[in-house]
């Protein structure tokens, strides 16, 4: 009989010693979010594990787990909220006008990576620079270092500020394209730094393959970051003849 005793005494206390875990993970989690307001049911769930009612205790912890979820998804959503309205002012001043798509609104995917801290300080940067470049070339309608002709084939006549996009934004595109072989990571940073495309829009709404495209996107930034700091001494002329001399890299 004494051994049964103790045999069910030792269950009873490894069941408690699991359930004090969970709650001493849980009393954290209270606790930094205290806007949730579960910080009475915690200590109720506490009590209700002294008195070993430990199945009553799990049940309050899950409670309190779905509210605290709960609390976070409207955190987040709040925090969209906030940065799509800094994201639509952006657009507002690149002339781009954000509309209702269902209950959400079309948002600056570049913006939205810069929020989110997605990237580094120096990807950050250099995916800055790309934005500014990028809307000095298309502030005129003017083809962003897709055509080597543009301009019956120079860039005599174009003002200094777009002479100077042009460019850096060609030479960009020969850069990446003679590193990768491709033009593929030019293009996302044209689409998101640019245009402000969403990650998860040029995805067709595939996370998985949303995530590959931000993988990707830190890699464009940090050859686009190379290139710049190595033009840092480098003037618009030679710039723009290197930019000239380049093969069309769409042709063929």
């Amino acid at each position: 009989m004494s051994r049964l005793s103790s045999s069910e005494t030792a269950r009873i206390a490894l069941a408690r010693k699991k359930v004090e875990a969970r709650a001493t993970i849980f009393r954290g989690r209270v606790e930094a979010l205290p806007g949730a307001g579960q910080a009475s049911k915690m200590g109720n769930a506490e009590n209700r594990i002294r008195l070993l009612q430990l199945d009553v205790a799990n049940r309050l912890m899950d409670e309190i787990d779905d509210a605290l979820m709960a609390y976070q998804r409207r955190l987040e959503e709040a925090d969209m909220a906030a940065a799509g309205q800094k994201q639509d002012q952006l657009l507002a001043a690149r002339g781009i006008e954000t509309i209702q798509a269902g209950s959400v609104r079309s948002r600056d995917g570049w913006r939205w990576l810069v929020a989110k801290r997605r990237i580094s300080d120096s990807q950050c940067a250099s995916g800055e620079r790309f934005a500014k470049l990028h809307s000095v070339c298309m502030r005129d309608g003017l083809s962003v270092a897709t055509n080597d002709n543009a301009s019956n084939g120079g860039l005599e006549d174009i003002n200094d500020a777009r002479l100077k996009a042009v460019a850096e934004l060609r030479a960009l595109r020969k850069h990446i394209h003679s590193a990768s072989g491709s033009d593929r990571l030019f293009d996302l940073l044209e689409a998101v730094c640019g245009r402000g495309d969403t990650l998860r829009t040029l995805a067709g709404g595939d996370d998985r393959k949303a995530l590959f495209y931000e993988a990707e996107m830190r890699v464009a930034l940090d050859m686009a970051s190379v290139a710049f700091r190595a033009w840092a001494k480098t003037t618009l002329a030679e710039r723009a003849a290197q930019s000239q001399c380049s093969p069309n890299v769409h042709e063929g």
